[in-house]
């Protein structure tokens, strides 16, 4: 067991906002050690300065027992260039001892998590005993990531860590071929959290007549708007209510206007995290409409074991991470598809299929991901 030790996990978000499997697999590491968060650094140039986030910067606070969240100040823009790497990682090093290493006694060599290959350069600089890549996401196929500065950086972070836990079948083979420490690493939902908050219906669906099909995660660029639409025109007795905060990865202003401009599209913008499962349950249906391309194809969305928590029906794209669970969900073949589907995860009654996606989500906890990881480790 992963007990009493010293985790440092070096992010690219903010512990505070949207929440990833970031998030969530240190609150699990935090259950037995002790972990540090370390938040995406804040420098001259953000753009969020005006933020409550932002404001923590240079400041360290606690979500629970164990673990301490803290927002580096640094000078240096993110990964600008190539040469800016070492001076951006040593920035981040000397604001992190300075505000927080200094005030704890750290014991043994740490377990460092890291989100992404920017930080390179802090790789072995802190007599760790491994240094792991938690990789989330297939960011070289966005367009931003798409340039040499970015590619240099993962090659050589890909080649020099200790190990990597690939969310995706696609991202665990293409690492592989680098570094053969390469293993799949799933994302997962916290079972005992989420059966333990209060499922009444929430005052804002209370107003809306007829069934209610939901989305609940980030609203950006990854929705397919195409089949939205579609949906909402073929399917117009229906309410689709998506809940979540606008993301990094923004619509087209037009597009999203389009979307959100039509009578039975709902966009309730985000709720508090431990509001979240009262809305999944009092949903008839829920759905994962986004777009198959490259960057969702590689990903493992943390809603959908959420969802399948809820024991609610499920139509999603024909997405790599809906396929596994084709028993327990619905997945579409194409646009056509989804609307036959949706018709039919409305009449889903079934108490069998409803325990099936309970017990799916039972099986795919957060505590079955950090026993994976033991084993890992220990090989």
């Amino acid at each position: 067991m992963i007990e009493n030790r010293t985790i440092f996990y070096f992010s690219n978000i903010y512990f505070s906002e949207t929440w990833f499997s970031k998030q969530a697999l240190a609150m699990e590491l935090a259950k037995h050690n002790k972990v540090f968060f370390i938040n995406a650094p804040v420098h001259m140039f953000s753009k969020r300065l005006a933020s409550s986030t932002v404001k923590m910067a240079g400041k360290m606070y606690k979500p629970s027992k164990n673990l301490v969240v803290f927002t580096p100040r640094i000078g240096l823009p993110w990964f600008k260039y190539n040469f800016s790497n070492r001076p951006f990682c040593e920035a981040i090093k000397h604001s992190f001892e300075k505000a927080v290493l200094e005030r704890f006694n750290i014991k043994g060599k740490p377990i460092v998590f890291y989100n992404s290959p920017i930080y390179l350069n802090l790789l072995g600089e802190f007599n760790e005993e491994k240094n792991i890549w938690h990789l989330t996401d297939d960011y070289q196929s966005l367009k931003e990531y798409q340039n040499r500065t970015y590619r240099s950086l993962d090659e050589e972070f890909t080649s020099k860590v200790d190990l990597i836990l690939a969310v995706s079948n696609k991202l665990a083979e293409d690492k592989k071929k680098e570094n053969r420490n390469t293993y799949l690493f799933l994302n997962a939902m916290d079972w005992d959290w989420f059966n333990s908050q209060k499922k009444g219906i929430p005052d804002d669906l209370k107003a809306i007549k007829g069934k209610k099909v939901g989305f609940v995660g980030s609203i950006n660029s990854r929705i397919d708007t195409i089949l939205m639409m579609k949906l909402s025109e073929k399917l117009d007795k229906l309410s689709f209510i998506f809940i979540g905060a606008k993301g990094a990865r923004d619509f087209d202003l037009r597009e999203y206007r389009q979307l959100f401009g039509q009578r039975n599209i709902w966009e309730f913008g985000a709720r508090e995290r431990n509001k979240i499962p009262s809305y999944l349950e009092n949903f008839d249906v829920l759905i994962l409409p986004y777009k198959v391309n490259e960057f969702n194809e590689a990903s493992d969305p943390l809603k959908l074991y959420e969802y399948l928590a809820s024991g609610k029906p499920i139509v999603t794209t024909n997405l790599q991470s809906a396929r596994k669970f084709s028993k327990a969900i619905y997945v579409a073949r194409d646009d056509e598809d989804f609307i036959k589907l949706l018709d039919v995860a409305l009449t889903d009654k079934s108490e069998e299929m409803k325990n099936l996606r309970i017990n799916t989500a039972k099986a795919n906890t957060w505590e079955v991901r950090v026993k994976e990881l033991e084993r890992i480790l220990s090989s």
